[in-house]
């Protein structure tokens, strides 16, 4: 039950975003249960219902935040979907917002089995830096300034993501990209070289007036 007291607490962790790395569990980041020598430490579970979550500690202003997916296949997830805000001890359905927020199922989800599951890599254990690209401005209004090192943009592909996954945008990679019409918020740009498919990516922020 929400009783205030949770089994298991990891403190301090480094969220993971998907320019950084993609799990295989359809894109979702998965971090394991561990104790403080950094081992895995299983949670045995009793039978009945529990409740998984995370604390944002930090203001939460665009790439501060800790973004989350809405499964809409699932809306009646949002009634058993809860928050506590600042100081308060009372959990609070997402209905009880009192703003309008999307119908669907956090896309949060424990990994349970008797096998421990493989954690997420973060991208300083990967190289994955396979070229040099500038990015700018970040953040972005209308236009988007691309420049590889080589200065060959027609070995490139782009491909620009919202903050949900979605490709919103793909094609050849060009010195300007018009981002103008896309609305507020945090974007992936994912920039692949043609011949060896070799691909960096990027965390773009855009604040439209």
């Amino acid at each position: 039950v929400l009783d205030g007291e949770p089994e298991f607490v990891m403190n301090f962790l480094r969220p993971l975003y998907p320019d950084q790395v993609l799990d295989t569990l359809q894109g979702f980041t998965t971090y394991v249960l561990t104790g403080t020598d950094g081992n895995p430490r299983p949670l045995y579970l009793p039978a009945g219902d529990f409740y998984i979550g995370w604390e944002q500690l930090t203001n939460c202003n665009f790439t501060d935040c800790i973004p989350f997916g809405l499964d809409k296949n699932t809306p009646e997830g949002q009634a058993v979907s809860y928050f506590k805000q600042g100081n308060s001890n009372q959990w609070r359905a997402f209905p009880d917002l009192g703003v309008p927020v999307p119908a669907g199922a956090l896309m949060v989800r424990p990994v349970v089995g008797s096998e421990t599951p493989d954690p997420t890599t973060p991208a300083g254990e990967v190289d994955r830096e396979a070229f040099q690209l500038k990015v700018f401005p970040n953040p972005a209004r209308n236009v988007l300034h691309l420049l590889p090192a080589d200065g060959r943009f027609g070995d490139y592909r782009i491909e620009l993501y919202n903050a949900f996954g979605q490709l919103i945008c793909q094609g050849p990679m060009q010195a300007q990209l018009d981002v103008g019409r896309y609305e507020s918020g945090l974007y992936f740009l994912r920039v692949t070289e043609e011949g060896s498919g070799r691909w960096i990516q990027r965390r773009v922020v855009l604040m439209q007036e």
